[in-house]
């Protein structure tokens, strides 16, 4: 449903996002913070599910600050790896990143953020730091 894009932060680091568009007009956008694994199927379906309801969204790969197109799955041997990811996260940097997938979709109006696991952390300093508005409808808190 969607494409990966590259972003610029705004320090000049160049990063991947996953990226998908509604058909028709938007309601919103929705930027979606990666969980310790990466932007891998699951964020990218997450990603998807916002689409179906109408939002932009944009994933932003924060992990390609330390290797390029870095996803793990959900077995033990790469739960491991995503720790190792993890632990090593600049969250000014990733701040950047953010920015720059707000960026993106500002264009559109609104931008909301919501994040899994590191992203979650992220989501929240976001929301703190960066120029983000409400997030998306939450259907399950």
């Amino acid at each position: 449903m969607g494409e990966i894009i590259q972003l610029e932060a705004g320090d000049g680091h160049a990063l991947d996002a996953y990226r998908a568009d509604p058909d028709g007009k938007a309601r919103g956008d929705v930027v979606v913070m990666q969980e310790a694994f990466g932007v891998n199927g699951h964020i990218r379906a997450v990603c998807d599910a916002y689409v179906a309801s109408g939002y932009v969204t944009a994933a932003p790969a924060i992990y390609d600050r330390q290797q390029r197109g870095a996803t793990f799955d959900y077995d033990e041997a790469s739960w491991g790896l995503a720790r190792e990811f993890r632990a090593r996260v600049d969250y000014d940097h990733i701040m950047l990143d953010v920015a720059s997938a707000i960026a993106a979709l500002r264009i559109h109006g609104r931008v909301g953020i919501v994040g899994f696991c590191v992203g979650g952390s992220a989501a929240w300093l976001a929301a703190c730091r960066l120029d983000v508005d409400d997030g998306p409808p939450r259907s399950n808190c």
